[in-house]
């Protein structure tokens, strides 16, 4: 190959790490793209408070969600609305999850056939606390761009490539750390209009 393409700087080290001999080879990262028209920046009082547009793997952290949003509501008094956007192995386990952290009525699964764009319109935060398991990781987190041409902050992890998904545009935390997100989410509904922008 004269050229190798990196979606992310992540993909990048990890190849070159494992196959040395890409290391001589001309190489150039070129962030995934997301092209459509921005809708104009509305305010934060919507349907959703949190939406998360991914395939419903483990590795999504879409749990780690639940677990935050129970603290929330514990400790804080503070109950949200959570989007789910996505099919995947995952849904029967998150649906039990949901009744273990007591959030019936507070998350909605919704099939993948459903436009993301009207997630992101009636959603204030997009969030995907990524993790790293034995046999996968995030190169990227395409969504995230999505979430921000609508105006969402985002909440991810330092999982992978996600961190470069974001430039920004919300809060990174650390892998597997819900009172990271507890507290993000405090953050991001605070001073919503900066992170908006």
């Amino acid at each position: 190959a004269d050229l190798i393409i990196f979606n992310s700087n992540y993909t990048k080290n990890k190849t070159i790490k494992n196959f040395k001999r890409s290391k001589n080879i001309n190489h150039k990262i070129i962030y995934p793209a997301f092209i459509q028209n921005c809708s104009k920046i509305k305010n934060h009082k919507n349907k959703y408070d949190l939406c998360t547009v991914a395939r419903l793997e483990y590795r999504k952290g879409h749990h780690l969600v639940f677990e935050a949003m129970s603290i929330l509501k514990k400790i804080h008094g503070i109950s949200l609305k959570y989007a789910i956007l996505g099919d995947g192995p995952e849904l029967s386990r998150l649906k039990d999850l949901v009744t273990k952290y007591s959030l019936n009525g507070q998350v909605d699964f919704i099939s993948q056939d459903y436009p993301s764009e009207k997630i992101f319109k009636n959603s204030s935060i997009h969030i995907m606390p990524t993790l790293t398991t034995p046999g996968s990781v995030e190169g990227f987190g395409i969504s995230n761009i999505e979430a921000a041409s609508f105006g969402l902050p985002c909440i991810v992890s330092n999982s992978g490539g996600t961190p470069e998904s974001i430039d920004g545009n919300g809060i990174i935390v650390k892998e597997n750390n819900p009172k990271q997100l507890v507290n993000s989410i405090i953050n991001i509904k605070k001073k919503y209009k900066s992170y908006s922008k």
